[in-house]
């Protein structure tokens, strides 16, 4: 499935560590999940038409695409064990931890 919809740079990043496969494929998607939507063009932008790029330490340090748009930021968080969420934005403004509610609570914080 990553073949299909990655390009060959993710790929080899996915498959480079035999351990972290599919931790690496999750990781992949959601940040391409992320982005699509935030530049609002959902899946009619093909996922293997740009690539995150990874740093070093498995970081995110923005994406390549036919039209070099670097202007980017993204922030990956795990939520647990099975579930990650990854945000990305024209600012590097993140919050460091993420709050999780459910809808009474939420309900409450926005009315007050």
């Amino acid at each position: 499935m990553a073949c299909q919809f990655f390009t060959k740079r993710e790929c080899d990043y996915i498959f480079s560590l035999k351990d972290q496969q599919r931790s690496r494929f999750f990781d992949i998607w959601t940040l391409k999940e992320s982005y699509i939507k935030a530049v609002g063009l959902g899946l009619s932008i093909p996922l293997n038409s740009f690539s995150i790029i990874m740093d070093s330490n498995n970081s995110t340090i923005g994406i390549k695409s036919e039209c070099n748009d670097t202007s980017f930021y993204f922030k990956q968080y795990s939520i647990d064990s099975f579930y990650k969420l990854a945000v990305c934005a024209r600012h590097d403004h993140f919050p460091s931890e993420i709050k999780q509610m459910n809808l009474e609570d939420l309900v409450s914080e926005i009315i007050g």
